[in-house]
């Protein structure tokens, strides 16, 4: 007989015994069920004796001798009638744990009692398991970014964009904590490789770093303040957090981010450093420090100097318009174990803006960097209104910026306009329809018009 039909017909007779509490049995029926259910005892015990098993064979003979003791006793109790035809439930019997009738099976095989105790087994073992990888998992999180667009040069002519649907980013993230208060991140992304002779989107690896809250004792500390170590594959310390004050970076991105020629890439490889601080009378400061290779996160390591940087910001003023916030970084490339070969450049930035979760951002950059010896400067001012945000979540958006590669030469700063409106449909999905001009020196006027949505999940 087949594991699966014995399965079945234990199904069945689980299913029987649930019909017995409804439907009672005849008296005849309830005592063959009982002289079944003994027999079914002593069958399990001739098998286990001989495997040889004698912890189930002292098991199943206690068992049997509970069940006589409970016979026993009823005999007792019953006044009116001794007989053997004195009528007993089957419950009266059985182990208490044990509310199913079953017929033992002699030939040798797995009779259904033993199907069923070892069904009831696995699936408390299941159940388990199941328990505990929700449990492990309770805490990951998975999300991501989609952004898509449709771009229209207007130019027309070869250095604006053609007519086309695209996907700008796929983020794909993974988030998750660990013990002793520590997390991981895994994000994945999509680009294109440049010279490749297949054009799709190709999958690469943009973060992934694991943060470790470090616990300093209070009385250790001469100012009160958090640290949290990071280690692997992460953010730079500016771009990531300028790019949340002007939040439209599926249409442009970050002013630092666009001008990385100067500040660098938005994610690289090494070790960091977060939390905050407070000084007296004065409000809380978030800090970010960085040593990294230089590279960004699509390029190896080249030589051995390593870039150090860090971030101060904070919550300067609660206003009736909104919070002011404040941050600036300082940076040097190749700061760290650097040789005659790798020459050293300063980077520097500052940020003033205004956050209203009702009315929008406002916000103005300035970035003061050297690159190859060259005097690097610009500046970027931006931001986004809701109107009347609860009547329609929607509004307006707008951004200039400038940026100089070289102060010292005259005609070749990029000077770059958008202009927009935007309509969040529901918390999850922006759509945007925007008109961006780009300008170098004197140089033609490229401008595009494009259509955009970012879902976030």
């Amino acid at each position: 007989m087949s594991n699966k039909f014995k399965i079945a017909m234990m199904m069945c007779l689980i299913l029987a015994s649930s019909s017995a509490g409804v439907f009672a049995r005849s008296l005849e029926e309830e005592k063959q069920a009982v002289r079944d259910y003994l027999r079914a005892i002593d069958a399990k015990i001739s098998r286990y004796r001989a495997q040889g098993n004698l912890m189930k064979v002292r098991q199943l003979q206690g068992e049997k001798r509970a069940t006589l003791d409970r016979w026993e006793a009823m005999q007792q109790n019953m006044s009116s009638d001794t007989s053997e035809d004195v009528f007993v439930p089957v419950s009266q019997f059985k182990p208490q744990a044990d509310t199913v009738d079953v017929s033992e099976n002699t030939s040798g095989g797995d009779s259904a009692e033993d199907i069923r105790e070892d069904m009831n087994k696995a699936i408390a073992e299941l159940k388990g398991q199941l328990d505990s990888v929700k449990k492990d998992n309770g805490d990951a999180k998975v999300g991501g970014v989609i952004r898509f667009d449709w771009t229209k040069g207007l130019n027309n002519n070869s250095s604006a964009p053609y007519n086309k649907f695209d996907i700008s980013r796929a983020y794909l993230d993974f988030k998750k904590k660990l013990g002793a208060g520590a997390s991981a991140r895994v994000t994945l992304d999509v680009a294109r490789i440049s010279g490749a002779s297949a054009q799709n989107l190709f999958d690469y690896l943009k973060y992934a770093y694991v943060d470790l809250p470090v616990e300093i004792p209070s009385s250790m500390q001469v100012i009160p303040f958090s640290l949290t170590a990071k280690a692997g594959l992460q953010h730079t310390c500016w771009i990531d957090w300028s790019g949340k004050v002007w939040r439209f970076e599926n249409i442009l991105k970050a002013y630092s981010d666009v001008n990385k020629n100067s500040v660098g890439s938005s994610a690289d490889f090494g070790l960091g450093a977060a939390g905050k601080f407070t000084l007296p009378a004065m409000p809380e400061i978030e800090y970010h420090a960085t040593v990294l290779n230089g590279q960004g996160y699509a390029k190896a390591e080249a030589d051995s100097a390593k870039d150090i940087a860090i971030r101060l910001n904070s919550d300067i003023a609660q206003t009736g318009a909104g919070t002011v916030v404040l941050g600036g970084y300082v940076g040097v490339k190749n700061g760290l174990f650097s040789n005659a070969s790798t020459s050293q450049s300063t980077q520097s930035g500052l940020l003033l803006g205004l956050k209203n979760s009702d009315y929008g951002n406002l916000y103005v950059e300035y970035q003061n960097d050297q690159k190859s010896n060259k005097p690097v400067n610009g500046y970027s001012i931006g931001g986004f209104i809701y109107p009347a945000k609860e009547a329609v979540p929607g509004g307006f958006l707008a951004r200039y910026d400038m940026y100089d590669t070289d102060t010292n030469a005259a005609n070749n700063e990029t000077k770059t306009t958008v202009l927009g409106a935007f309509y969040d449909w529901g918390k999850d999905v922006t759509i945007s329809l925007d008109l961006t001009s780009i300008q170098t020196g004197s140089g033609t006027e490229n401008k595009t018009v494009a259509l955009r949505s970012q879902t976030v999940f």
